[in-house]
């Protein structure tokens, strides 16, 4: 009896300490308590890491339920900044001001002490609001079919509304589409919501769909905040997927929608299929025009809302040559789809410019002789930079600024707005790229190539930053 008490302590014993495999789970047992607590921003706003809300994400920056105290509203959601997006943090103080039941309020903002993994992330809480989006994020050519009179009340007049309170805090939101877009708690009929544009630089999280060409062409870090005509575009892409019934460019890559924007305009890629009639159809006509200088102003729009016919603005369809000049046996008609292609055939670009095979197209197909000019211009002074190696990807840099102004600069395996190469760097160093094209591209004055190409711009400015860089 001695030996079997002895035995059953022994059994005891040998129960209460861990085996291998339960020693092996034991870390993650710890972890997971250390992720499920609570933690806080400020006194009176409490997030919940072990909560996500994933239809709320942004891209990679995640979404959790949080809960406001002390009289904070107490239904709240926040949104956890990731590295090496740069949040809007400048941005937050004007977007705070903007007191409009159409666009999701920011509640606060901050640093938190975030557990999984343990490190210091910045963070944005806002109420909770919306109810579902208008559209699934995965949902990449969407139709909804919506019909005008139905959406004139709940979605046209409120995000014009917002557009205009947008403009007058001179803030760009950046990410206006219909799956950042919520009926307002309820359900269908219910007036929208706008989600934030925060968490990350702007357009990060757009679909290209959305975007003007030259912004779309950019890399998402090295996009720029973008302008108000943005944001109108892209009210006007969302509007043209709510309304119709079709989606002519659903068998087409992102490259290939933008080479049928270039070729025959927004409005007729995404709505050639539909047809639309009266205030509506000015309406997306207005605000789907692919120049910005042509593109409707808020001036504009609100005289469409008073009623007022406006004389249709006059339309200057993209240069168009009689006859293809040829690219690595690719046909060109456009110098705008010749300039985009540059970046992927730098030596085949250098050589129809030193043949003069690209002198001679725009002189005899195109006959533009402001064109040619910039064009001889150009190549004069690219003559005059350094001949030794990457002289074929600067080059091509150069003539495309010419030949599609409004482009980003394409260089390498770099896609940035002038406007945009700060945070675009500092995207690039964080995640330890390499930084010598970055370096070249600040040292040949890329980004006042394309400055100077456009119409209406000061780039002594900016040619001033890059002197100092």
């Amino acid at each position: 009896m001695v030996a079997d008490e002895k035995l059953n302590e022994k059994e005891k014993e040998s129960d209460d300490k861990p085996s291998d495999d339960q020693k092996a789970v034991q870390p993650e047992a710890k972890k997971k308590k250390k992720v499920e607590r609570e933690i806080y921003l400020g006194k009176n706003i409490k997030i919940f890491p072990y909560n996500r809300l994933a239809h709320l994400d942004k891209g990679e920056v995640q979404a959790y339920a949080a809960e406001g105290l002390n009289r904070t509203n107490s239904n709240l959601f926040a949104l956890v900044c990731t590295k090496p997006l740069t949040p809007r943090r400048i941005a937050a103080q004007k977007y705070g001001n903007i007191k409009s039941l159409s666009l999701v309020r920011l509640v606060d903002s901050g640093k938190v002490n975030w557990p999984d993994p343990d490190e210091e992330k910045y963070c944005f809480v806002y109420e909770l609001t919306m109810g579902k989006a208008l559209l699934e994020k995965s949902d990449s050519h969407p139709a909804l079919s919506k019909k005008p009179e139905d959406i004139m009340d709940s979605i046209v007049v409120p995000m014009i509304d917002l557009l205009e309170d947008l403009a007058n805090k001179d803030l760009v939101h950046g990410e206006i589409w219909p799956g950042n877009i919520f009926y307002g708690g309820g359900g269908i009929g219910d007036k929208i919501v706008l989600g934030e544009c925060l968490s990350m630089p702007a357009s990060t999280n757009l679909p290209a769909l959305y975007e003007p060409v030259e912004r779309a062409l950019a890399d998402p870090e090295g996009k720029g905040t973008g302008t108000l005509a943005d944001d109108i575009y892209s009210l006007g892409v969302s509007l043209a997927v709510i309304l119709r019934s079709s989606t002519p460019e659903a068998n087409l890559s992102d490259d290939e929608i933008l080479e049928r924007k270039i070729e025959k305009g927004t409005y007729t890629t995404l709505l050639k299929d539909d047809r639309f009639s009266g205030a509506i159809l000015e309406l997306l006509r207005g605000l789907l025009y692919d120049d910005p200088n042509q593109r409707w102003t808020l001036e504009d729009i609100r005289a469409w809302q008073d009623g007022r016919r406006l004389s249709p603005k006059q339309f200057s369809p993209r240069i168009k040559s009689n006859r293809p000049v040829i690219m690595e046996k690719k046909k060109y008609v456009r110098p705008e789809l010749l300039a985009k292609d540059f970046v992927n055939y730098p030596l085949e670009a250098q050589k129809i410019v030193e043949n003069d095979e690209l002198m001679q197209w725009i002189d005899r197909a195109i006959e533009d002789k402001s064109l040619k000019t910039r064009l001889e211009q150009t190549v004069k002074e690219s003559n005059n930079l350094d001949q030794g190696n990457d002289f074929s990807h600067r080059l091509s840099v150069a003539v495309s600024s010419v030949l599609f102004p409004e482009m980003p600069v394409l260089y390498k395996e770099l896609r940035f707005n002038p406007r945009g190469f700060g945070k675009y760097l500092t995207y690039g160093y964080v995640l330890k790229n390499d930084i010598k094209p970055y370096i070249e591209a600040i040292r040949n004055y890329f980004p006042t190539f394309i400055i100077r190409s456009q119409k209406g711009h000061d780039y002594s400015a900016l040619n001033s930053k890059f002197d100092g860089a």
